[in-house]
Order: structure tokens, then C-alpha cells, then sequence
């Protein structure tokens, strides 16, 4: 699907060190395959005792928390309405502050 292509460039944005490029191409494959305004839905990876610094990131928004299967790991879902794809990066640039933090 082609929402996924867009979520593994998510996760290399966050990742990858040469990110003029990588933010590039993720904003272009944003742009190509949503229409703006549109809901996006945000997937982060973090160990249990992260979840309330994702969540203080985001006054008011309301989360779905899945634990792994050890309870080590917490899965935060958001499901939001962007304006645009530099909306969306905003909020992976946001979340870097989390350290450990994967984005899917």
C-alpha cells in the first residue's frame, strides 16, 4: 500500500543522518499521495516509561496505547488531521526530543 511507503520513509527520516534529503523526499511523497487537508496517522514506538513525555508533547490529544507483549514497549498511535505535509513533519521534528522514540 502506498501508505506505507510513505511510513518507512517516516521511520528513515528519523533515523538517517543526511536528513536535508530524506525530509525532501518524505515531503514530496507526502504530497503525492495525500490530499491536503488530510488525518494521518502518527505510530510511535517507545519503552513504557517514555509514554508520558510523548504524550506531554501533545496536550489534549487523545492516544491509543498498545503494550508489547513483555510490557516492555509501548505502541502510541494518533490519528490527525494535517493541513499539510509540513504539518506532519512538524510533529516528527517534535518527537525527536524523545529519546529511544521509533516512528513507523
Amino acid at each position: 500500500m502506498i501508505w506505507r511507503d510513505v511510513r518507512k520513509a517516516s521511520a528513515i527520516m528519523i533515523l538517517m543522518s543526511d536528513q536535508d534529503a530524506t525530509i525532501a523526499n518524505l515531503k514530496q511523497k507526502l504530497d503525492d499521495h495525500y490530499r491536503w487537508p488530510a488525518s494521518y496517522p502518527f505510530k510511535f514506538i517507545v519503552r513504557r516509561e517514555q509514554v508520558p513525555d510523548v504524550l506531554g508533547l501533545f496536550p489534549g490529544e487523545n492516544f491509543s496505547e498498545k503494550p508489547s507483549a513483555n510490557g516492555k514497549y509501548t505502541g502510541l498511535t494518533l490519528e490527525k488531521v494535517m493541513q499539510s505535509s509540513d504539518d506532519v513533519l512538524a510533529v516528527y521534528e517534535k518527537v525527536k526530543v524523545v529519546p529511544g522514540l521509533m516512528a513507523l
